[in-house]
């Protein structure tokens, strides 16, 4: 029966870990919101954008009580997961020593607490993940990270976690003509009573109208879309390369050099694009211009006299409608069957052993023969 009951505990730990997306993931839940650890390999700025999708945010690790509830997410998991710590894209001056100039993208302006695992500060575009040893690591954000770690997240879409990731293939179109319809813009594939949509190369599925394809590129450069030698295009928010290669290149444009964020205010240049933050009394409008706010909360230093309530974290089970349900009823039932197998060959052998008794342990059965 021990066999029987650590098979249960077994499928029921892998149906909360894993969900039908094959991502594991992790999530502590107080009430309806959740902080969560999810090991999925992206850069920042994807993992910042999954964050925000599922309705929060990358993790503010702002003193020891959030760090170690980040020891409770990655208990199970390896690897090194982005938190929501990245540095303006210009250096400037800064008395900030705990955090050195870094800020957090949830905007808040706690600086007090830290725990770096390199005594020498990076000045550049970097960002910031964490490991299960709580120690935090610079590394530019356009590199791949392990995972991701959010809070704020709402707990019926905690355990639902999809990769956003652009479609291969547009949804379906119920549509009889099929492919000779020629509604796509670069390919067609035919199916029964419709067809789905395909891009070439450095192309994807464009959200808004599948139909279409737009230019992509995932990286700080790619190849030109050219007509001949002398017309070529990139993606919004790059630039061909002026040069005499006869493969023509993409440039991603740093627009916190050109333009950027208003006045003095945080720049931070991303893949196509820039995102800007405010100091601390001000608040974002928009997306570069910051205004005084008067409402907004100063932040209390870590060893301020004011206390608030402790919170009672516990591991929220998945909502009645996740998907990784299945996944963990089909886990149950291989799990289960396989421990009826052996408590059947284990009853068998009782019964040729009379006078034993056995009981087993937890809040399985308990059972005697005589």
């Amino acid at each position: 029966m021990e066999l029987f009951c650590f098979s249960v505990r077994l499928a029921f730990f892998i149906a909360l870990l894993f969900s039908s997306d094959g991502v594991q993931r992790k999530c502590i839940c107080n009430n309806d919101v959740c902080n969560a650890a999810f090991k999925f390999s992206s850069n920042f700025q994807t993992s910042n954008q999954l964050c925000q999708n599922m309705g929060g945010q990358l993790i503010t690790v702002s003193s020891k009580a959030v760090s170690d509830l980040v020891s409770d997410l990655l208990m199970d998991m390896r690897g090194d997961f982005w938190i929501g710590l990245r540095h303006p894209d210009l250096c400037m001056s800064s008395d900030d020593m705990p955090l050195r100039g870094y800020i957090w993208t949830s905007g808040s302006q706690t600086k007090e607490f830290s725990n770096w695992r390199s005594e020498e500060g990076e000045c550049g575009p970097n960002c910031v993940s964490i490991s299960a040893d709580l120690t935090w690591i610079e590394k530019p954000c356009i590199v791949q990270s392990d995972g991701l770690l959010c809070e704020n997240v709402p707990k019926d879409v905690c355990f639902d976690f999809l990769d956003f990731e652009e479609p291969t293939l547009s949804i379906f179109y119920n549509d009889t003509d099929g492919c000779s319809s020629q509604l796509c813009e670069h390919q067609c594939v035919g199916e029964a009573n419709g067809f789905r949509c395909s891009c070439w190369g450095n192309f994807e599925i464009d959200k808004e109208d599948q139909t279409l394809c737009k230019q992509t590129c995932k990286s700080e450069s790619c190849a030109a879309e050219c007509a001949g030698t002398s017309s070529c295009t990139c993606p919004k928010g790059y630039i061909v390369q002026d040069d005499m290669a006869t493969q023509k290149k993409c440039l991603d444009i740093n627009e916190c050099e050109q333009y950027g964020c208003e006045h003095d205010h945080y720049c931070f240049n991303t893949l196509g694009d820039y995102e800007c933050s405010c100091r601390d009394g001000f608040r974002l409008v928009g997306k570069d211009k910051c205004e005084f706010d008067e409402s907004r909360p100063i932040d209390l230093p870590a060893n301020s006299d004011i206390h608030t309530p402790s919170v009672n974290y516990t591991t929220g089970p998945a909502s009645a409608g996740a998907p990784g349900k299945v996944v963990g009823i089909v886990l149950f039932i291989l799990a289960g069957t396989v421990a009826v197998m052996f408590f059947v060959r284990y009853w068998k052998q009782k019964m040729d052993e009379p006078n034993i008794s056995s009981t087993s342990d937890g809040d399985c059965m308990q059972s005697s023969y005589s």
